[in-house]
């Protein structure tokens, strides 16, 4: 019944159920990650208070075992975690907090809540579970909880065009729905047992929930909330440092001697291992390790451990504000020549290299070496070591299960025997971060992810030790040491790796295409069978930057050149997209609203000369602009507009020019350049360059879209208020360079959504449709700084990655017919392919989240596939920045524009 580990597996559990349930009545199905136990006369409610039960891997049968038969006695609909791994993986601190213990959930309706939660809390009395932060708890003796929330999805879009869980109140307006790290009491429904208290007092102490024993006694839950809170009699919380679902880390002052320290909570049973060991086992386990190190001033010192509540504290010294990965970000990457004051990759290289010495001098292996978990002393800027949470002691059993994903070996992420070799690996990991500004591996657990040959097209030579740092990264541990001895005796190779993976080697971009758009192809099916609808939160299905439409108009560009399966495909997205256009309140915009969704369906129509598309899309996205007040292209009048230039351009419906005249008019009436020549950006501070100057919400955008209807209609209010916008850009584009190009320069100035690929890109237009080389000029400055920063982007995709800089070099090679920003968009191309998974002719990208993949346009694999389909085809335009090439119907329906065009009325 329990695999190896001891862990309850779904057949076992799912025979437990049945055999339970069978004379009842009830059945059982699955659905996600959850056993669905259902009667059939049972009607469930839409919302209410519901019933969770916590349990742990090693007491989920038992807990079920128990609970059933009260649950058969009560019409109600409850679900399991399907097996023992799930809730490991459910109870990890990977989890949200809200999620965390939630083995089984309960409805029942609202006058079954209180009596059927305290029978549930009797007969699991004495178990134990994490404790669930979103509810309250009935007993302190037993894991049965409550809180009020939906029972059946109901969805709100939100103002980024994603679903979000809601409940509803009586007067109909909408509250969130998931769960947080706190209880939330509706203001319209008491709480069930609380409004229960004196007949449940007549029943029995031991069945009666007070006041305070609802919600449990904890620390504080923000940095907002710790300040003036005293932990252990002794500790003045100042601020939060961190949290997640295993406790927070804060900032303190000990009151004895009003020295800074470190507050670190444990939550009990969270994060437990298949040994038993939770977070509150890891707290000890640090402790253990740092007594070890006492002797050392490179590690903290412990300074007090106790308990409050249910939870455990540990506190240590302050080892200094400023982690290495904090530090690299603020003054740049470490290169291979050492600063005045001594900062260089090689001198930190024998620093953390002598620091893991005289760790392992001491038998102990630190196994979470990375950027976050080395601090800068204030004073001297010396690397200390922090967090000892899964270190491993010589001859202490196995090691925890656990690691820095990006920053431990392949064989610290198959839980083998820990060795030094493994924190070899977490130096080399480290250095590469320092000397490239990014982890080295991508896709954990994907087996290609450490191939030291992607990883060197990356580092190129940065750094000056090339040789070093491929070694530690090595898969073989004997190279592993000798890296480590060549930097102990100062011998440091820095010549750039020749060899390179077969997928860089040469780009045989007609394979890659077919596989990424086969997994775009996966991707599009799963969406239209719903999964990931369960979650609190959904990425709006339907819309350009996440769901169906940005998929959907790419699918297109294979299916006009020829390939039936994306043929059929893109229409079957097509009509599952116009279905799901019945869930109201959609927002309007281009990439997160209807408008993305409009251009879709009536791009569809054209391209497949399918008249059921065009009437579905003919009536959406004719949004009432007044009351959209952002001017912006990601959800706001500049990119509405654009959108409607792009449907008018495919049907030849005028309505659609006009929506985009009255945006123009508007955008002029408001005139977008006014806060930015009123009060200059932040230049070193991408937000504040993304809401200024940038694509998606500033300048560089608007003004492409006026420029866009100023080229459709010849209107000279749109025209100056273009050519305005550019001269704005331009007046402040030197500064934005410079900042581009300073040490301390985010990957993100070189972005399409906050920085120069997306201004860039709108500055190569402006020159092209203005015939101004001013701005071509601007254009090429801003390739070039992309070029220097393409290496450090962590993503891959259009917005915030590589594939935005790719689409700005070959923007300039069909504008200016050079050859260069072909070959500049090449290297980008290998760049992509070097930080994907799989094997060589197979590659699976990371959307923006580095650990998964996805086929997203925006932050995914589809806007991948764009870039390199553009790349294998030149002179191709630009997909949703340019009007669509849709060959056939769609070409006939183009429009020439009318003589005079009129803003709408409002």
């Amino acid at each position: 019944m329990l695999d190896e580990s001891g862990t309850l597996r779904e057949h076992d559990l799912r025979a437990e159920l049945t055999e339970q349930i069978g004379a009842a009545g009830r059945t059982v199905s699955a659905h996600g990650p959850w056993l669905a136990v259902d009667r059939a006369d049972f009607r469930l409610p839409g919302q209410g208070w519901k019933i969770h039960v916590s349990a742990r891997p090693s007491t989920l049968l038992e807990t079920i075992r128990r609970m059933t038969p009260v649950l058969l006695e009560t019409p109600c609909h409850f679900k399991v975690v399907r097996s023992g791994e799930l809730l490991r993986d459910l109870n990890s601190a990977n989890t949200g907090p809200g999620s965390i213990g939630k083995a089984v959930t309960v409805y029942a309706e609202r006058a079954a809540v209180a009596p059927l939660a305290r029978a549930l809390a009797e007969c699991l009395a004495g178990l134990d579970g994490p404790r669930i932060v979103s509810d309250r708890r009935v007993r302190p003796d037993a894991p049965v909880y409550y809180r009020y929330g939906p029972f059946s999805p109901s969805y709100e879009v939100n103002e980024d065009g994603d679903l979000e869980l809601v409940v509803t109140d009586p007067a109909g307006h909408t509250h969130p729905g998931v769960a947080g790290d706190t209880f939330w009491q509706p203001p319209w429904d008491p709480d069930p047992l609380l409004t229960e208290v004196p007949a449940a007092r007549a029943a029995g102490p031991s069945e009666t929930p007070a006041p305070s024993e609802t919600s449990e006694t904890s620390a504080p839950t923000g940095a907002d909330e710790a300040k003036d809170v005293v932990l252990g009699g002794r500790y003045r919380m100042v601020c939060g440092l961190t949290t997640n679902g295993k406790g927070y880390v804060y900032r303190a002052v000990d009151l004895r001697n009003d020295r800074r320290v470190i507050v670190k909570e444990a939550r009990p049973h969270v994060n437990e291992d298949a040994h038993g060991r939770d977070s509150k086992a890891r707290l000890r386990n640090e402790r253990y390790a740092l007594e070890m190190l006492k002797d050392l001033d490179t590690v903290p010192g412990v300074i007090d451990h106790f308990r409050h509540g249910d939870q455990e504290y540990l506190v240590v010294s302050e080892m200094g504000e400023m982690p290495l990965g904090q530090e690299i970000a603020e003054r740049g990457l470490y290169g291979s020549e050492p600063a005045p004051d001594g900062r260089g990759l090689r001198t930190l290289a024998a620093r953390l290299l002598s620091l893991l010495d005289q760790v392992h001098q001491r038998g102990v292996l630190v196994r979470d070496l990375n950027p976050t978990n080395i601090v800068l002393d204030d004073a001297s800027g010396r690397p200390t070591l922090i967090d000892f949470e899964i270190s491993h002691v010589a001859g202490e059993g196995p090691p925890m299960s656990a690691g820095t994903p990006g920053y431990s070996s392949r064989a610290q992420e198959r839980n083998e025997p820990a060795t030094p070799e493994d924190d070899y690996y977490s130096l080399g990991a480290t250095l590469y971060y320092a000397a490239t500004g990014l982890p080295p591996t991508w896709m954990t657990g994907d087996p290609h992810n450490h191939d030291v040959s992607r990883a060197a097209v990356v580092l190129d030579g940065r750094g000056g030790m090339t040789a070093e740092v491929l070694g530690l990264l090595s898969a073989d541990p004997a190279a592993r040491r000798a890296a480590a001895d060549a930097i102990r005796a100062g011998r440091f190779d820095g010549e750039p790796a020749v060899a390179r993976s077969g997928r860089t080697a040469s780009l045989e971009l007609d394979e890659v295409i077919r596989h990424t758009l086969g997994a775009v192809t996966g991707h599009a099916r799963r969406l239209m069978a719903g999964e990931g609808f369960d979650k609190g939160r959904v990425t709006s299905p339907i819309n350009l930057y996440r769901g169906s439409a940005g998929v959907g108009v790419e699918l297109l560009h294979h299916a006009v050149a020829g390939d039936e399966a994306a043929r059929d495909l893109a229409r079957a997205l097509a009509y599952w997209t116009g279905g799901f256009q019945i869930l109201r309140g959609g927002r309007p915009g281009l990439y997160t609203g209807d408008t993305g969704t409009a251009v879709f369906l009536a791009a569809a129509g054209a391209a497949l000369d399918d008249p059921g598309l065009a009437a579905i899309a003919e009536p959406m996205a004719r949004p009432v602009l007044p009351r959209v007040t952002v001017p912006d292209q990601h959800k706001g009048l500049a990119g509405i507009g654009a959108g409607q230039l792009l449907i008018w351009r495919l049907t030849g419906d005028d309505g659609r020019l006009g929506i985009a005249a009255e945006c123009a008019a508007r955008l002029v009436e408001h005139d977008p350049t006014r806060a930015v020549r009123e009060n200059a950006p932040d230049y070193d501070d991408c937000a504040s360059l993304s809401q200024t100057l940038g694509y998606a919400h500033g300048i560089a955008g608007t003004s492409h879209f006026l420029l866009d209807f100023h080229t459709a209609t010849g209107d000279d209010d749109a025209g100056r208020a273009a050519r305005q916008g550019y001269d704005v850009l331009a007046d402040h584009f030197g500064q934005v360079l410079q900042a581009a190009m300073s040490a301390s320069a985010k990957p993100m100035h070189a972005s399409f959504c906050q920085g120069t690929a997306g201004m860039g890109a709108s500055l190569v237009r402006a020159a092209r449709d203005l015939r101004d080389d001013r701005y071509l000029d601007l254009a090429r400055d801003a390739a070039a700084v992309c070029h220097d920063l393409a290496p450090r982007m962590y993503a891959l995709t259009q917005c915030c990655g590589l594939a935005g800089i790719g689409e700005l070099f070959l923007d300039l090679a069909r504008t200016t017919g050079e050859t260069a920003y072909d070959r500049q968009a090449e290297r980008v191309a290998r760049l992509i392919l070097s930080r994907a998974g799989g094997p060589d002719d197979a590659p699976v990208f990371p959307d923006t989240s580095l650990s998964e993949t996805s086929g997203d346009w925006s932050t995914g694999s589809s806007g991948i596939l764009s870039f390199l389909r553009r790349l294998r085809t030149p002179g191709e335009p630009r997909v949703w920045l340019d009007p669509f090439a849709l060959p056939g119907s769609a070409a006939r329906t183009r429009a020439k524009p009318p003589a005079n065009v009129e803003a709408l009325p409002v």
